[in-house]
């Protein structure tokens, strides 16, 4: 069990590792240690757990190896996502490596908020209208609907830092920013699931981050959305411009698509995403990664495990970063919670 801190010392959770039957690592869980609300913050049951893809990232950076119970060697949390590593090496040099690029240290050192719990009739009946009383569990999984089956793999999209064509500020190099990646997983989704094309052509199907065609359609969704590169070199984008992905999608299929914001309160929000990932459809998720007010990162949400009004229920989200591709969140540590839907029209 390894203690979280933020920005300035104080505690905030435990990491936990998961291993299988046979002791072989299988994930990780972060169990809160300031909301007494909340158990488990997050898990994984893919990949390593945060604190050793940090240290591994730290040590192909540096090329020298650090022992994560030294003093000199913290592992930071501040909400959902924000897993990062501060460390002096031999030579009293500071690094800090976070799993999100745009991750900065000062935003570990602000204070966390939390969405108030249900505490009326009227939340629960919202709820309870939207989601089957027997759903108790969605995982994300191939499942058989007519006439075919959803493919509910998705294609590991990261941003990448380089030169964009598109960039509505002066400069144009900076990573590619969260919205567009969300949308090109989107968009990469309904391409392999009956609308094809939705990324290049018959001659063009070579999706992954870095090969050309995904560049240039990210750079192409960049412009849709209108995402910009800032001075410290991140790219932004207002999330009120995420329902704009459909002007995108509407050039690349007859049948054409619609979108809508849902800027409810957090628990309203989830059911909207539990019907979403019932009808077989994944949803941008706009969340903010310090649990506190406010939205700063944009994902997929496309699985859930759903336990009630009153207790722990959890959203699987592809993050889009390549050092933790998929966190199973609690959506009481998840703070403002927003989500752009996307479906054919009538």
């Amino acid at each position: 069990m390894i203690p979280l801190y933020d920005g300035l010392g104080k505690i905030q959770g435990y990491e936990v590792e998961i291993l299988d039957n046979r002791l072989q690592p299988l994930g990780y869980m972060i169990v809160e240690a300031v909301n007494s609300d909340i158990h488990i913050a997050e898990y994984s049951l893919t990949g390593q757990s945060p604190s050793k893809t940090l240290i591994k990232e730290y040590e192909r950076k540096t090329g020298g190896n650090i022992d994560i119970m030294h003093a000199d060697v913290n592992v930071l949390w501040n909400g959902p996502g924000t897993s990062s590593l501060r460390t002096l090496d031999s030579n009293n040099i500071a690094h800090f490596i976070s799993l999100n690029p745009q991750q900065i240290l000062s935003d570990l050192t602000r204070p966390r908020q939390f969405p108030p719990l249900p505490n009326n009739q009227q939340n629960a009946n919202v709820e309870h209208k939207m989601v089957r009383k027997n759903t108790l569990l969605h995982v994300p999984n191939t499942l058989s609907i007519t006439p075919s089956f959803i493919d509910w793999r998705f294609t590991p999209f990261a941003q990448e830092e380089r030169t964009w064509v598109n960039s509505t500020s002066d400069t144009n190099t900076c990573y590619a920013g969260c919205t567009p990646i969300a949308a090109a997983m989107l968009i990469d989704f309904y391409d392999r699931n009956g609308f094809p094309y939705m990324i290049g052509d018959e001659t063009q199907q070579v999706h992954h981050t870095s090969s050309a065609l995904m560049r240039k359609t990210i750079d192409e969704l960049r412009a849709y959305l209108k995402t910009y590169c800032r001075q410290d070199g991140q790219g932004s984008t207002s999330q009120a411009n995420s329902v704009k992905i459909v002007d995108y999608m509407n050039t690349r299929q007859e049948q054409q698509f619609s979108s809508r914001r849902i800027t409810y309160a957090t628990i309203s929000t989830y059911s909207y995403l539990m019907r979403e990932i019932n009808a077989q459809r994944p949803a941008i998720v706009h969340y903010h990664t310090q649990g506190t007010i406010g939205t700063n990162h944009s994902a997929i949400a496309y699985g859930y495990q759903y336990g009630g009004t009153w207790a722990d229920n959890f959203l699987t989200v592809r993050t889009g970063w390549s050092r933790q591709p998929e966190i199973n969140y609690n959506i009481k540590s998840m703070g403002t919670v927003e989500a752009t839907l996307v479906s054919l029209k009538n």
